[in-house]
């Protein structure tokens, strides 16, 4: 009888506590979820301290965990502070604890799929059926949202069109597993169909954007690699569907003003309330002091200098951390750019960080990405970073296996001399 180690028991409870969290609340949010996301972003903090003290961590992760400090220090301040935060624009409170939770649980995970990567519990085919489950919860949680949306419209006289569903972006966050099916490509496109469906059904304008940045960098590579019949025969059906998708999505336009206006905007420029949102952010930051435009004005002080959070990574945490904190997410964001460039002799590594960078930074321009992370997109990005790391590791093994080869050459011809 084979005995378990402990470290497949911390990994398999940590998987089976992710899955049930992530199961039970695309269904029903109750003090038993509560609990479980402390639980999770308890051993995620774990893991955090671990892979930093423990594991030679890519630059940006350690750019990453600095932020986190950052953002514990601020967040923890604002609830001694007591302070009672309301969203000017609707009027709905926000409790002070929401900002440490958001951040941590968006964050802190992805520490913990580094860690079981790097010790060989999560593999390729490991996320082939991970993706699998995410995508079934993911489906779920995005009928429920669409549902609560539609009651919505209803009470407030809306069209059933005119609901939006920010689901969007946790199906678009599922993009990348496709790396993981290149040897199953009739699985792989018809994956990619369904996501692509969903994505342009939520009508998020910036959900419908990264996806077809991420179409434009995925498509390419896939076809590449491909045997000239296999790529001749994707084409075509790609083309097939294409123009059938683009007609079906000029019917969708013309029947519902809603979408076409959106889409309209999207086109002018309009970003409707942001813009406002946004003026206001940066003349507060212009009339700030020293002091705050160096370390910023606290945790969600975007709600005391305008009427609503920013949506916008950026001038959150200017606003919030200051230009510190603009300094180190950037230089994150720089090293993940970093990572994904050096890792091209790996292909499946070089498209799957290729399509994290495009689909979370590109996000961080009109959304709160940062703080509304999916699980589907930590677990990815942990899982990729791991093997980067390994990449590195193999690349500096075999570089100190040269010199050694050298320096015994030299000293052999030295001898012989």
């Amino acid at each position: 009888m084979m005995i378990k180690k402990k470290n497949d028991i911390e990994y398999e409870l940590f998987i089976i506590l992710l899955l049930l969290f992530q199961g039970i609340t695309a269904v029903v949010s109750t003090s038993l979820t509560g609990m479980m996301a402390l639980l999770i972003m308890a051993l995620s903090a774990y893991y955090c301290f671990i892979a930093n003290s423990k594991y030679l961590l890519p630059r940006a992760l350690k750019l990453l965990s600095s932020l986190i400090v950052i953002f514990i220090i601020y967040g923890s301040v604002l609830i001694l502070s007591g302070k009672g935060l309301i969203v000017k624009e609707t009027g709905d409170p926000m409790p002070s604890r929401k900002y440490l939770v958001d951040l941590m649980l968006s964050l802190l995970p992805i520490f913990p799929f580094y860690i079981f990567t790097k010790r060989g519990f999560i593999t390729e085919k490991t996320m082939q059926r991970l993706f699998f489950v995410f995508f079934a919860i993911a489906v779920v949680s995005y009928i429920k949202a669409r549902t609560i949306g539609l009651e919505r419209a209803l009470e407030t006289n809306q069209y059933a069109t005119d609901v939006t569903n920010n689901s969007g972006y946790v199906i678009l966050s599922l993009l990348p597993f496709l790396v993981f099916l290149d040897r199953r490509p009739l699985v792989r496109y018809t994956m990619l169909a369904l996501i692509t469906i969903l994505v342009l059904y939520a009508i998020k304008r910036g959900a419908i954007l990264i996806l077809a940045l991420c179409l434009m960098f995925y498509l390419p590579l896939v076809l590449k690699k491909s045997a000239k019949l296999v790529r001749v025969v994707t084409i075509i059906v790609i083309g097939v569907v294409g123009v059938y998708a683009y007609n079906y999505i000029l019917d969708f336009v013309e029947s519902n003003t809603y979408f076409a206006t959106r889409l309209e905007l999207m086109q002018e420029g309009d970003l409707q309330a942001r813009s406002g949102i946004w003026t206001g952010i940066l003349l507060a930051f212009l009339d700030a002091n020293p002091f705050q435009m160096l370390f910023g004005r606290g945790a969600w002080a975007t709600l005391e200098v305008s009427t609503n959070l920013a949506h916008n990574d950026w001038l959150e945490i200017l606003t919030n951390q200051g230009l510190v904190g603009i300094y180190i997410f950037a230089s994150f964001w720089y090293t993940f750019f970093q990572a994904w460039r050096k890792s091209k002799k790996n292909t499946t590594l070089y498209t799957l960080l290729g399509l994290l960078f495009i689909t979370h930074f590109t996000r961080t321009f009109f959304s709160m990405s940062i703080s509304a992370m999916p699980i589907y997109a930590t677990c990815l990005i942990g899982y990729a970073f791991a093997c980067y790391s390994n990449m590195l590791q193999t690349e500096r093994t075999i570089k100190i296996g040269e010199t050694v080869n050298e320096q015994q050459t030299h000293a052999h011809v030295g001898i012989a001399q």
